[in-house]
């Protein structure tokens, strides 16, 4: 890992850290961390220097743009948690919860995740691909065949406009 400091008389450099479950730890400083929904975030720490101590805290860069995931290239893990992350809001807004499977495809070109039960022998339940614009899209079969596709998130892991298809 690179360290690199504020202020010209502290040099950059190069060290080794340490990864568990919700602690970095660099030069036996615990930084505590956790993630959810595939974000990473970090609480602010305390550590003693010379008597004193210091409160440690990350923060966003002013003037940097926010962190975002380009959404037209997603690993199938990325692309399976925003379909995951859904599903569950959906589950929370009345859909019927049911143990799932996803099964990441590419067609036509464009990648889909299928949702298959995961204890009965059901084809598919439902399918979710990326548009081209790189938002998530689920199948609506409310008017027949051939299926249509609706805009349910149009940033990663965001939630806040799902709602259940019919």
């Amino acid at each position: 890992m690179h360290v690199e400091l504020l202020g010209t008389y502290r040099p950059d450099y190069d060290t080794s850290y340490t990864l568990t479950d919700n602690m970095i730890i660099i030069q036996q400083r615990n930084i505590p961390y956790s993630v959810k929904n595939g974000i990473v975030s970090f609480d602010d720490w305390t550590t003693d220097l010379d008597g004193h101590t210091v409160t440690w805290s990350f923060a966003p860069e002013e003037n940097s743009s926010e962190t975002s995931v380009d959404t037209k290239n997603l690993t199938s893990e990325q692309f399976k948690e925003w379909v995951s992350a859904v599903l569950e809001k959906q589950f929370s807004m009345g859909r019927s919860s049911f143990p799932y499977d996803l099964i990441t495809e590419n067609n036509n070109g464009y990648a889909y995740v299928r949702v298959k039960h995961s204890e009965m022998q059901v084809d598919t339940i439902t399918m979710f691909r990326i548009n081209d614009e790189g938002q998530l899209e689920e199948e609506d079969r409310s008017n027949g065949y051939p299926v249509t596709y609706k805009v349910v998130s149009t940033k990663f892991m965001d939630t806040s406009d799902v709602t259940v298809v019919q």
